[in-house]
């Protein structure tokens, strides 16, 4: 005959079995018994996974570069006065989504085929924006200069003023982004392909840091490109669709060129932010210093490290003496400099 404490565990014994035979069952299924949806098709979120994506770097990642310790990001890079000459990169040409840093072609793009005086029509389509887009609040029926359009593009980083800047020059969408892949391409950029004009998470919108830096050493050769990148606050003055002389004001998301931020640095002259959750924080930014022109790229990183890892390159460069160092090597076809 089995004693009272015998008993007590017998009874904890059975309700352990009663309640381990569902929760075994429901593992095989991927739900548990706790599960509110039990007996319901979960759709399960996964992970990123990088490696449809991002192929291996064909930048040497064996090379001693000027530039010696470790970035944040999962891909950046450095080059000064030219895409030629690479101080530092992480996994340069690993292909990454580029959020709104794709706008700095959108940019490029509107300054080599537009006018700054023209005057814009703000289109219907810039309303038709996925509804957690960043915005300027430009809205149909407004006039503008499109120098002030593409204020709206690159400090608020307005996904409804990158559809009525692709309007404007090309008239749809499609046919800007046929324009921007085009100039893309010409610039020598291989691994891009961009499908819209703001950088909203698309699976076959991808760049690298290298075609980014690139692209940001094109842009910079034209005229009026610096203002747009380097402006923390701007007055857009606009018409509505009244008739009415309207005033609005935007604030630039990029937190390194912004005096009062706790991310701002004066070693970095301007650049443009990007987010998405598929793509996480990305930064492209330049620094004119010392008779220099140095281009950064942070892809991948963290809301604050993109700001660390760009401040960090920078003034790392800046450290060095001689642009660029000799000797130098070819890999790959691309030039690195070596110590």
């Amino acid at each position: 005959m089995m004693n009272r404490s015998a008993c007590t565990a017998a009874f904890f014994f059975s309700l352990l079995l009663i309640f381990m035979i569902p929760l075994q069952a429901n593992a095989s299924s991927g739900k548990t018994a706790f599960d509110s949806n039990a007996g319901k098709q979960v759709k399960q979120i996964p992970q990123y996974d990088a490696s449809g994506l991002q192929g291996k770097s064909s930048l040497s990642v064996d090379e001693h570069f000027d530039i010696s310790g470790q970035t944040n990001a999962a891909g950046s890079l450095i080059a000064a006065n030219s895409i030629e000459t690479i101080a530092y990169h992480k996994n340069g040409k690993s292909r990454f989504y580029p959020s709104s840093t794709t706008k700095i072609m959108t940019l490029y793009t509107a300054l080599k085929h537009g006018n700054l005086d023209e005057e814009v029509l703000i289109p219907v389509e810039a309303v038709d924006v996925p509804y957690d887009s960043s915005l300027a609040e430009v809205r149909p029926g407004e006039k503008m200069s499109l120098e002030t359009l593409l204020y709206g593009l690159m400090l608020p980083s307005g996904n409804d003023a990158a559809v009525a800047t692709a309007h404007h020059i090309s008239g749809s969408t499609e046919k800007f982004m046929e324009l921007v892949n085009d100039e893309a391409a010409a610039m020598g950029a291989e691994d891009t392909h961009f499908v819209n004009p703001h950088g909203y998470h698309d699976p076959e919108h991808y760049t690298t840091p290298y075609d980014l830096a690139l692209m940001m050493f094109e842009l910079l050769k034209q005229e009026d490109a610096e203002q747009f990148l380097t402006t923390h606050t701007y007055k857009g003055d606009y018409t509505d669709p009244f008739g009415e002389n309207k005033q609005r004001v935007w604030t630039t998301t990029n937190e390194q060129i912004y005096p009062v931020s706790k991310s701002y640095s004066p070693f970095v002259t301007g650049g443009k932010t990007g987010y998405t959750s598929q793509a996480r924080y990305n930064l492209v930014s330049f620094t004119n210093a010392g008779g220099n022109l140095y281009v950064t790229a942070a892809m991948r990183g963290g809301k604050e490290n993109r700001y660390t890892d760009t401040a960090y390159l920078v003034t790392s460069a800046l450290a060095e003496t001689e642009i660029p160092h000799s000797p130098v090597e070819q890999i790959s076809g691309f030039t690195f400099w070596k110590k």
